[in-house]
């Protein structure tokens, strides 16, 4: 018996590129390499390789069909186009519902990989309900697809690969659970509402739903969205009251609308968790430029959102500081132990400044210092990526952090708080001793009356000591 069948029309299996790569059979091979790694036992994978793909629908296909415990379909307008294909999905659908194995734990036996966009209303009805691994990219400028493996930049390239993983560790689960009556295994985190997005931030979607599972999150919804406007708001309306908070990604075009609705899937997602009180998390590429009018206006919509009392926030970051925030949130609902080090060793005070204030700070590095306490300040000088870096990593094991706020502006400030919230999901399990920004000369606007629940607000560094004494003192 073959744990898996591959359909795919042959045309998608035709030489292409530089190095003349055969699409589905490099797939067969990667797919068949990470499984033999995730599983204890082999996986057998079957598909047709005739080459010419015009033999009748023969007893041996059939006989695989019946035999297979799940059917990868490699989909594209081609094999939307092949009544060989389309004959293939049909048998195998039918004989997994007779045996009842059409739906393993609350995962379906058909896994679809997209290799080139399909239009949603032309999906076979089978699989119009499941989610699929997409092997492609729009290009946020100009729309064009590419294919992962054809981009022209190497990290986009890499990310096939991590799609054949997801979709390796996915069926490694669904054999895992073909000879068990469990359940399928679940993570003991949050759940997390990730709605569903355009095709230009699907990569991102899928960087930030890795990183949740890899954590033990559920991560909603678990299947594709409906097509009915009534179907899809009351699937929505019940994930999100099962989810901790939502996460939203809005890229250049407005998505799809509905039947039934005025608004795209995208819009409607984040109106519902707006409607229903929902703490949500809105996040936008750095120099998102919308491509339609409907989705400028959403995107002016959301900026103009006043926040709820029960949180909202709007990020324009890298992915990697997105998730960096997700994992902050979730953290934030955990209990935490109390800052530690080793018994006699000095606390460690990360005095963070600009490069403009270097020598405002040297008499206050020197107090600190006299007071035995050590001191670690920014690295000004060198490779962007590596001072980023640096900065980071002494954020992770620093005893408490003080923010000189002199000539530095608003912006810069802002950073740096942010960066203390950032942290804990970059890897800091502990809370600071204490965090304080120091509100120095020269007077602006900004720093008037300043104040923030991020971090304590001082003037002098008596204040900031004394802070630092009684917080040590209440964690002895």
């Amino acid at each position: 018996m073959n744990d898996i069948f591959i359909s795919y029309a042959h045309k998608d299996n035709l030489p292409f590129g530089e190095d003349g790569k055969s699409w589905v059979s490099d797939l067969h091979r990667d797919l068949e390499t990470r499984l033999q790694q995730y599983r204890r036992e082999p996986v057998q994978i079957w598909r047709d390789r005739k080459l010419a793909g015009t033999d009748v629908f023969g007893a041996e296909i059939e006989t695989q069909l019946q035999a297979a415990e799940l059917l990868v379909a490699v989909l594209s307008p081609r094999y939307l186009a092949s009544e060989w294909c389309l004959r293939e999905l049909e048998s195998f659908m039918r004989s997994a519902e007779r045996r009842g194995r059409l739906v393993v734990g609350n995962k379906y036996t058909v896994l679809k990989v997209v290799k080139l966009p399909i239009p949603r209303g032309e999906l076979p009805a089978p699989l119009q309900a499941t989610l699929g691994y997409g092997f492609f990219i729009e290009d946020r400028e100009t729309g064009r697809i590419r294919e992962l493996y054809l981009h022209p930049e190497q990290e986009i390239r890499r990310s096939y690969w991590a799609k054949v993983d997801d979709l390796a560790q996915d069926i490694a689960n669904l054999l895992e659970l073909r000879t068990s009556a469990a359940p399928p295994r679940r993570g003991n985190g949050a759940a997390i509402y990730l709605a569903w997005t355009t095709t230009d931030v699907q990569r991102e979607r899928d960087a930030l739903c890795r990183e949740l599972l890899a954590r033990g999150h559920q991560v909603l919804p678990a299947s594709a969205p409906p097509f009915g406007a009534p179907e899809l708001l009351a699937a929505v309306t019940a994930d999100l009251a099962r989810s901790r908070f939502s996460v939203h990604l809005i890229g250049a075009r407005y998505g799809f609308v509905p039947e039934g609705e005025e608004r795209s899937i995208v819009r409607l997602q984040h109106d519902l968790a707006r409607a229903g009180h929902r703490p949500r998390i809105v996040w936008a590429p750095q120099g998102l430029q919308p491509l339609e009018e409907k989705q400028r206006a959403f995107l002016e919509a959301i900026q103009l959102d006043p926040p709820p009392l029960n949180g909202f926030e709007f990020l324009k970051t890298s992915v990697e500081e997105l998730k960096a925030f997700v994992l902050d949130r979730l953290l934030q609902h955990r209990p935490e132990s109390r800052e530690s080090r080793p018994p006699g060793s000095p606390v460690q005070i990360y005095l963070i400044c600009d490069q403009l204030d270097r020598d405002a700070v040297k008499p206050i590095e020197t107090r600190l210092r006299e007071e035995g306490l050590e001191v670690t300040l920014p690295v000004f000088k060198g490779d962007a990526a590596r001072i980023r870096e640096d900065h980071q990593e002494t954020l992770k094991v620093c005893n408490a952090v003080l923010v000189y706020w002199g000539r530095g502006d608003d912006f810069w400030r802002r950073a740096k708080l942010r960066d203390l919230v950032r942290i804990r999901g970059l890897g800091r399990t502990t809370p600071f001793l204490t965090q304080a920004v120091w509100v120095a000369d020269p007077s602006t606007e900004e720093k008037a009356g300043f104040a923030t629940s991020e971090a304590a607000v001082v003037r002098d560094l008596d204040s900031f000591l004394d802070l630092l004494r009684n917080q040590g003192e209440g964690g002895a």
